[in-house]
């Protein structure tokens, strides 16, 4: 009885010993992979800004209310090798500046300037062994390109980095609708970025 007991141990040793290194390994992130992550979980919204300490990210403090997170938080949208960031009158509720933000993007001729949100090109390209997103002729200027070096990205979560005042830093996006289950994105913002931007 002892040996058929050590058996089965040792069979679920060897068995889990085979699941867990499946368990762990992460979807490789390519150019593809990103686009299609990218459009697949649009709309996402900032969910958190986090940074790096010992070469690792340090989850335990998030700095999205701090002034490191300027600049970051908004709700982007990503297809057509396009983008655009949405910001939020507050980003706890998912709330937008509604109805004025759609009307800003259902109105705005080619050479006004966007007010309540950022668009422009994207590209994503693989430099030096990492994918990086790159924003071409961002709306505020359209002399910059704007790099950043994925770090995460599937359909439920995307992370990009960034270097401020000496010290790296990851920002975090989740789908909208998963970070905001009970309430729906608007639909008078959805289909004025939809006829702005996505049917150019």
């Amino acid at each position: 009885m002892l040996k058929k007991i050590k058996l089965i141990c040792f069979g679920t040793i060897l068995l889990l010993g085979a699941c867990t290194p499946l368990e762990e390994v992460k979807t490789k992130t390519t150019v593809s992979t990103v686009e299609k992550n990218l459009v697949n979980g649009s709309p996402w919204i900032t969910t958190a800004v986090y940074k790096e300490v010992n070469g690792k990210m340090d989850t335990s403090k998030n700095y999205i209310d701090t002034e490191i997170a300027n600049g970051t938080i908004s709700s982007a949208q990503y297809k057509n090798n396009k983008f655009i960031f949405v910001f939020l009158k507050d980003y706890t509720t998912g709330e937008f500046n509604l109805p004025e933000i759609s009307e800003n993007i259902k109105n705005i001729n080619k050479d006004d300037k966007a007010s309540g949100f950022v668009y422009g090109d994207l590209k994503i390209v693989e430099l030096n062994g990492e994918v990086v997103r790159e924003l071409h002729n961002p709306s505020f200027n359209t002399n910059i390109v704007i790099k950043r070096v994925i770090s995460e990205v599937n359909k439920n979560i995307f992370t990009y980095k960034f270097e401020k005042d000496g010290s790296t830093y990851y920002v975090e996006h989740r789908p909208y609708k998963d970070v905001f289950s009970n309430k729906k994105y608007p639909t008078e913002l959805q289909e004025a970025v939809d006829k702005f931007l996505w049917s150019k």
